[in-house]
């Protein structure tokens, strides 16, 4: 199956590692760019994202080497008043970017949080309060945060694949831990459909590529996305995707035609369509956008999720 990346297949420019086998020589980094605008008005103002790339380099804010720190990603482009959420295992934790000094403290940052900032200064994150200092979001890749930006941005996610050509990465996802809610995204940045199955029509029995993502989880998960509102695209909007590969409909072998789309590796069967609406009975699929893929999962069990090159 052809996987369709939505990155630059090109080799990096300097700490390049390449390998060579049966006189093939290629690269097992890949990195590439992505551009993602997003608005104040869009949706509601707030994006399910999830850093499609690996990035390492000087921390604005601290000045230590980091990696994937949210200044790394967004470099300067993020506008005071921007708001990070994280989940924490029972709610959301907050991180406001506040570039403006707003407890005034200029050169006398107080001892016990001159470690937020660079040599001391130039503290940027805080707490909720946009008082408290805090430490810079990690956002590494395959992990969802919510973004409320303060301004319209087009943000542009430059980096390194967090997986080298020819491996895999597993997330196990396990019911006991963060109150069974994942905040999630693909490790990889693949577009298309979420399980990284395309058929064709009902007509042939072709199989397209369409994707990578492989997300086949116990039955009974139940994934939201966030996006713009059916008819209203400044309102924002969380739609839910059950998975449940039973067959709830009882189609069996004849799978209406309309719905033989969704079907896994073009085999028509009941037991293939695995993604429906909330309703469990309305077959769908979701997509997977690089970077806002990214989704709450609530998993019907214990599993490991698997995604490669």
């Amino acid at each position: 199956m052809r996987k369709t990346l939505l990155m630059t297949a090109a080799a990096l420019a300097a700490g390049v590692i390449s390998s060579q086998a049966q006189n093939a020589v290629y690269s097992q980094n890949i990195v590439g760019y992505v551009n993602t605008p997003v608005s104040t008005t869009a949706q509601g103002g707030v994006y399910y994202l999830a850093a499609p790339f690996s990035v390492t380099g000087t921390s604005i804010a601290t000045g230590a080497l980091e990696t994937n720190t949210a200044d790394l990603l967004f470099s300067t482009n993020i506008p005071t008043g921007t708001v990070i959420y994280e989940w924490n295992g029972s709610g959301l934790s907050t991180y406001l970017f506040d570039d403006t000094d707003p407890n005034s403290w200029g050169s006398s940052v107080p001892a016990q949080y001159q470690q937020y900032g660079n040599n001391g200064l130039n503290i940027w994150w805080y707490l909720g309060d946009d008082a408290t200092p805090t430490n810079v979001p990690y956002l590494p890749p395959g992990f969802g945060f919510i973004l409320s930006p303060a301004g319209n941005l087009t943000n542009v996610w430059a980096g390194t694949v967090a997986v080298n050509v020819g491996n895999t990465n597993t997330t196990k996802f396990n019911t006991a831990n963060l109150g069974n809610t994942f905040y999630v995204g693909c490790p990889i940045p693949y577009g298309g459909r979420l399980d990284g199955y395309q058929i064709a029509t009902n007509s042939s029995n072709q199989v397209y590529a369409n994707g990578g993502a492989n997300l086949q989880p116990p039955a009974g998960t139940t994934i939201y996305q966030y996006g713009p509102a059916p008819g209203h695209p400044t309102a924002g909007y969380l739609y839910a995707y059950l998975y449940d590969n039973t067959d709830p409909n009882g189609w069996g072998s004849a799978v209406p035609a309309q719905y033989q789309q969704y079907c896994l590796n073009g085999i028509i069967n009941g037991t293939n369509v695995t993604w429906y609406l909330g309703d469990d009975a309305t077959p769908t699929n979701p997509p997977v956008n690089v970077p806002g893929g990214a989704f709450v999962m609530s998993p019907g069990g214990n599993f490991n999720w698997t995604v490669g090159l």
